[in-house]
């Protein structure tokens, strides 16, 4: 798709784009977050072994939040049987 052209969009392309748009914002919290703005990777697959490193950081962001969470819901003396 070319921005600015006129051009029917079809049901396919309105979904590619809601995904996409659904998509941007993670993988710039990705770049910022985790200092990944920068790919000093060689080649095609320099990119794509670029994009699962950044994919691995932020999994492991995110499960270091849930166990940070349960740590603290199970603090000791606070935690309650389930």
């Amino acid at each position: 798709m070319i921005g600015g052209s006129k051009r029917v969009l079809t049901s396919q392309m309105k979904r590619e784009l809601r995904r996409r748009g659904a998509i941007e914002p993670v993988i710039g919290h990705m770049k910022a977050d985790g200092k990944l703005g920068r790919n000093h990777l060689l080649g095609t697959l320099g990119d794509k072994i670029h994009a699962l490193l950044c994919g691995a950081g932020h999994n492991i962001r995110l499960i270091l939040r849930k166990l940070r969470e349960l740590l603290l819901f199970c603090a000791p003396g606070a935690c309650r049987p389930f």
